[in-house]
C-alpha cells in the first residue's frame, strides 16, 4: 500500500493527525488503523477547532417572548452527575430577560460529573433573545470570567 503523506484516523468525533509522524513510520501506522477498524482518509476533512469549542458552549433555549435583548446569568450545576441545573442567577442586562432563569433551568446542558457526588459547578453565560430566532445561552470559557458581577 503506498498512502500519501497525510493521513488522518477518525474514530467517533476524534481525529488523530499522523502528519507529524517520520515517514517511515507513517505507512506501518496507517496499517495498523485499517486493522483496528479506523480509516485513513487520503483527502482529510478539514474543520476549525476555535468554532467546534463554541458550538460545544452555545445552547439553544425556548425563551421567553421578548422583543431583543441580552443578559448575563450565573447557572449551577449538580444532582445526579451534574446534568441538572440547581440555580439560575440573573446578573445583568434586559430587565425583559430576568426572569429567564426558569427557560435556562429546563434547558439541557450536558454537563457531566465523574460520579454523583456532592459536587457542583458555577458557569457563567449570556442570553441573546431576538423576535425572529430562538434564544441563545452561550457559556463564557471558565478562564474569561474576572469578577462575579
Amino acid at each position: 500500500m503506498n498512502f500519501p503523506a497525510h493521513f488522518i484516523w477518525r474514530r467517533s468525533k476524534s481525529l488523530i493527525s499522523l502528519t507529524k509522524l517520520p515517514s517511515k513510520y507513517k505507512l506501518a501506522c496507517a496499517s495498523r488503523l485499517l486493522a483496528l477498524g479506523g480509516y485513513v482518509y487520503t483527502n482529510p476533512p478539514t474543520f476549525e477547532a476555535g468554532a467546534e469549542l463554541s458550538c460545544l458552549r452555545t445552547f439553544s433555549v425556548l425563551g421567553p417572548k421578548v422583543t431583543k435583548g441580552s443578559a448575563q446569568f450565573f447557572v449551577l450545576f449538580g444532582g445526579s452527575g451534574g446534568s441538572k441545573v440547581e440555580e439560575v442567577k440573573f446578573i445583568a442586562g434586559s430587565e425583559e430577560l430576568k426572569n429567564a432563569g426558569k427557560f435556562l433551568s429546563a434547558t439541557d446542558f450536558k454537563v457531566v460529573f465523574p460520579d454523583d457526588g456532592p459536587e457542583r459547578l458555577v458557569r457563567r453565560g449570556i442570553l441573546y433573545c431576538d423576535p425572529t430566532t430562538k434564544c441563545t445561552f452561550v457559556l463564557y470559557p471558565p478562564g474569561s470570567v474576572q469578577s462575579v458581577d
